[in-house]
């Protein structure tokens, strides 16, 4: 005979972000334009915006990163390059108006501020819903063998780098 240990209940996790950071890409990806942010629960240890550089070494920190491909029409309305109004989810390749599964994931950090490939747990799925300054995910993960649902939300100023202006 065989015995099935009992399952457990999804886990639902609701975080506020201290903050959102991120690069503005512009058409990197020739027909869509492409953002790349991060949600934080304790923020950057540095971050330097002139250069697009972040640093995601904070000790027992949580990073949502998220790959965001939009169309054409959804150019930023501003010079803080704020990502556009809107509903993006999670899918393989390159879709208007969603977050590339290939390169979104949640990140988190050990007591080091460390991140291994065993500390990136894939979003199962997940939908990012902008709102002028609020945003809010909602991302489902296995953790383990447990699915855990995630909702972030971040509501206020944030700015992302352009990174159309800067030359490596």
């Amino acid at each position: 005979s065989v015995a099935q240990e009992a399952s457990e209940n999804p886990s639902d996790k609701k975080i506020a972000a201290e903050m959102v950071v991120g690069q503005y890409y512009g058409t990197a990806t020739p027909g869509y334009i492409n953002y790349y942010i991060a949600f934080s629960d304790k923020g950057m240890s540095s971050y330097e915006p002139a250069l697009g550089v972040n640093y995601w070494n904070v000790p027992n920190a949580y990073y949502y990163i998220l790959a965001l491909m939009c169309d054409m029409e959804h150019t930023p309305a501003n010079d803080k390059f704020n990502v556009p109004d809107g509903v993006y989810s999670l899918a393989s390749g390159g879709l208007y108006n969603s977050i590339n599964s290939d390169t979104s994931w949640l990140q988190y950090n050990d007591e080091a501020g460390w991140a291994t490939s065993q500390n990136q747990i894939a979003f199962a799925t997940s939908t990012l819903t902008v709102e002028g300054t609020k945003l809010t995910l909602v991302a489902d993960m296995f953790v383990g063998e447990r699915l855990e649902t995630h909702t972030v939300t971040y509501e206020g100023d944030y700015e992302l780098v352009d990174m159309t202006s800067i030359s490596y």
